[in-house]
This record gives structure tokens, sequence and C-alpha cells, in this order.
């Protein structure tokens, strides 16, 4: 009669690798306060008129620029994000590394995407005379720019 052995040490890894994925978030875009110095207001605010568009109080349109879902939104990413799977799957990683290996290259890709490289819809004439002539949406100070970043943190086990 022959014997069966069953190894579930792979499956223990598993189990321990989606225990830490519940406990681990990562945000990316606007995640420290912190206050635009011409705009006072917060960075996220901003971030957001701009991401999303909207109207002024006087009823003037601000168009939306969506810059952190075309950063984020990348086929290179989504190949990070299989490769992440594979490798925490695999036992080589961790959810915890992955996102600290992943978050930097998306807050780069989102950085990368912010006027340069995308064509946004211009200025309105009454932006490029608050802004003194500059049109460079998303990118007149560079503030908001550089305000991109990325924050992972566990959550408390429950």
């Amino acid at each position: 009669m022959a014997k069966v052995t069953l190894d579930f040490s792979g499956l223990n890894k598993l189990k321990k690798s989606l225990r830490e994925a519940e406990n681990v978030v990562a945000e990316v875009g606007h995640v420290v306060p912190a206050t635009h110095p011409k705009a006072r207001m917060p960075m996220a605010w901003l971030g957001a008129i701009n991401h999303f568009g909207g109207t002024t109080t006087d009823g003037k349109h601000i168009p939306p620029r969506p810059y952190i879902t075309n950063g984020l939104y990348k086929p290179k990413h989504k190949e990070s994000l299989q490769q992440a799977g594979s490798r925490i799957l695999n036992g080589v990683s961790t959810p915890l590394k992955e996102l600290r290996r992943i978050a930097p290259k998306v807050v780069t890709s989102i950085k990368r995407d912010m006027g340069k490289n995308t064509v946004f819809e211009q200025n309105a004439a009454w932006t490029i005379e608050v802004k003194e002539g500059r049109d460079t949406p998303l990118v007149d100070t560079g503030d908001l720019r550089a305000d991109v970043n990325y924050r992972i943190e566990r959550k408390p086990s429950v």
C-alpha cells in the first residue's frame, strides 16, 4: 500500500500573505496634508478640482485634467501588478514589499503625465491672465506636481 503525504506549507504561506494583504493599504496622490501657497487651499482639493474639473464661484468652467487616472492606468502598471501577484503567490515576496516596489513607479508616472507628456485642454483666457501669461496646465509653479506622493500603511488587525 502506498503512503500519501500532503504538504500544505505553500498553502499556509499563501494564507499568511492574503491576511497581510487585507491589512495593508496603499494610497497614491496628494496623501500628505499640505496647503498650496498661492491658492491657499489643501493640495488634495486643488488636485481634485484639476483632476475632475468644476466651476468657479463666479461660474467659470474648469475643464477636467485627469492626471492621476492617466498616470495610474497604464499597461505597464497592470503588468507590474500581475507580476507582483505571481511573486506573492509563489511565496517569493509579500504584499507590503510589492506595494513598496510599485507605488514609487506609479508616482513617477503620474508626475511625468502632468502637463509635459500629456495634452490637456488649454487654460482659459481668464486663467492665463491670473497666471500672468502662462498657459501650462498643472505645472504653473510645480507645487501640485511636487506634492504627488504615496503612502503605505498597515491597518490594525481585527
